[in-house]
């Protein structure tokens, strides 16, 4: 019989992009759910087609005094709220 976690309370820990002059933007978004409750059936409903937007890569260069000293050719910004996970295990569910 399937069984489906249904996830609630959800905050954002952390964010990941990458900035590079070639290949597709990419970014991660890294989710934890304060809660989940477990049910015989799923809740979502009929999946939908997101629509997907392409943007440019961010392009930017360093300088001193005004003059430009060197084009930036890669960077990654990672950021985190450092949000840590609590697990418990409920005397309900199967491991």
């Amino acid at each position: 019989m399937p069984s489906y976690d249904v996830c609630t309370g959800i905050r954002a820990d952390a964010l990941e992009t990458e900035f590079a002059p070639t290949g597709p933007a990419t970014a991660t978004i890294k989710l934890i759910a304060q809660r989940s409750s477990r049910s015989g059936s799923s809740s979502s409903g009929t999946p939908v087609a997101a629509a997907y937007t392409a943007f440019n890569k961010a392009q930017g260069s360093i300088t001193r005094a005004g003059s430009a000293l060197a084009q930036v050719t890669g960077a990654r910004l990672n950021y985190s709220n450092s949000v840590e996970a609590v697990r418990t295990i409920r005397a309900d569910r199967k491991i």
